[in-house]
């Protein structure tokens, strides 16, 4: 179960592996590091009838990101476990570097996306550390009109800010329907330090959105410490 979490997020991971080949002044050459979580999953197992998850983050500030290493915060649809697909949406600081000489930090929203069709991610400016967002990801035909329905297929992806929205449309496949949900921070070691991150009205979507009334599944590694507040608040930090 611990690995299906951990899993979760291997897609940073991946873009910065395929970005050798795509980006490759991006990116030239990245290891694999271990991951380090801490946060919620609602089930922790796969169990259909998932159809959209959102949350209000803080920005914390994260620090100490050695070369190519990143901390991140977000929440996820799993939409299989096995083949692990998934959407997620967050932010994320990165030591962005070139040949191990050129490094550079940068603090962005991201959107990604893993399913049958493969990778991809999404980068855009922000946030502002102290800032509190709105992370959501709906599945289109959820919410929409029952004599003119959505490809199922179809998700919304929604970062609300204090002053911009990031909206994207994403179609997966060939999975359409969410089996699990989760919201984490996570970094790639344990030398890197986040300062408290709040994680608050944790939300699925059914037939409207309600707070969750259930935890399947707390992870906290090493060097993370977690305050639980209920079922839908939590803080993160590493000691």
């Amino acid at each position: 179960m611990h690995r299906v979490v951990r899993d979760v997020t291997i897609g940073l991971l991946l873009y910065e592996l395929i970005s050798i080949v795509f980006t490759s002044s991006l990116f030239p050459y990245v290891e694999a590091q271990s991951r380090l979580y801490a946060g919620y999953a609602y089930y922790g197992f796969s169990r259909n009838g998932i159809w959209g998850v959102r949350g209000y983050i803080l920005s914390s500030n994260i620090y100490n990101v050695p070369p190519n290493g990143f901390g991140a915060e977000w929440v996820t649809i799993i939409l299989q476990y096995k083949p692990l697909y998934w959407i997620q949406a967050g932010y994320v600081t990165r030591n962005v570097c070139y040949a191990f000489v050129f490094c550079w930090i940068e603090r962005n929203y991201f959107i990604e996306v893993n399913d049958g069709w493969g990778y991809r991610v999404w980068y855009y400016p922000g946030p502002s550390v102290g800032t509190v967002n709105r992370y959501q990801i709906i599945n289109m035909n959820a919410y929409s009109d029952p004599f003119n329905p959505i490809d199922p297929h179809y998700w919304e992806v929604r970062i609300n800010s204090q002053n911009e929205l990031v909206r994207k449309i994403v179609y997966v496949y060939p999975y359409y329907e969410g089996v699990d949900m989760s919201a984490m921070t996570e970094i790639t070691n344990n030398g890197i330090d986040v300062e408290l991150a709040h994680f608050s009205s944790l939300q699925r979507y059914l037939a409207g959105w309600r707070l969750w009334d259930r935890v399947g599944l707390i992870r906290v590694d090493p060097p993370f410490e977690l305050k639980r507040v209920s079922y839908y608040e939590f803080y993160t930090w590493t000691r």
